[in-house]
């Protein structure tokens, strides 16, 4: 997965692409309480994610209709991969 994350105040949007098609995220972020949730949109369904920044990953739980899971994401350039939760090997550009 290629993923690209932009936090502006309050607003969390990007995109990317991955073995399902390409994708447009759009949520919020508190830089308060760490709490994050976004919707990532593909052109037939979304998947709801929500979770918390700890500093150096974003984790949390995703939802869709017939399924849940969850993930731990964090920067490409930190020299690992982030994974969703069936263990596949992902990437994360990450910026605020």
């Amino acid at each position: 997965m290629e993923l690209a994350l932009s936090v502006r105040g309050q607003l969390l949007s990007g995109g990317g692409m991955d073995d399902v098609g390409t994708f447009s995220i759009h949520g919020s972020f508190d830089e308060g309480t760490t709490n994050f949730f976004w919707t990532k949109r593909y052109a037939a369904h979304s998947v709801y994610y929500k979770g918390a920044y700890d500093g150096k990953f974003l984790k949390g739980r995703w939802l869709l209709e017939g399924g849940q899971g969850t993930f731990c994401l964090w920067p490409d350039g930190a020299g690992e991969k982030g994974r969703m939760s069936k263990a596949k090997p992902e990437k994360a550009r990450i910026s605020a």
